[in-house]
């Protein structure tokens, strides 16, 4: 296996984590377009053991800034 057959099978891998990622983005947007802006302020402000992943937490926050709610 040559350099290049090793960088084209990197390059894939790192693709496709990457698109794994933003489904994983999308799945949680459609999740969280319908709730409210209270609700999506309660995700971002979350702590604890329980709480929202850091990337459910950059979504809602994300949302919140589009409506103007940040």
């Amino acid at each position: 296996m040559g350099f290049w057959d090793t960088a084209g099978k990197v390059a894939q891998g790192a693709l496709n984590a990457i698109e794994e990622k933003g489904a994983e983005i999308q799945s949680i947007k459609m999740r969280y377009e319908d709730k409210s802006s209270s609700e999506l302020q309660d995700i971002v402000k979350g702590t604890g053991f329980f709480s929202a992943s850091k990337l459910e937490k950059q979504v809602a926050l994300k949302i919140l800034k589009d409506r103007g709610d940040a």
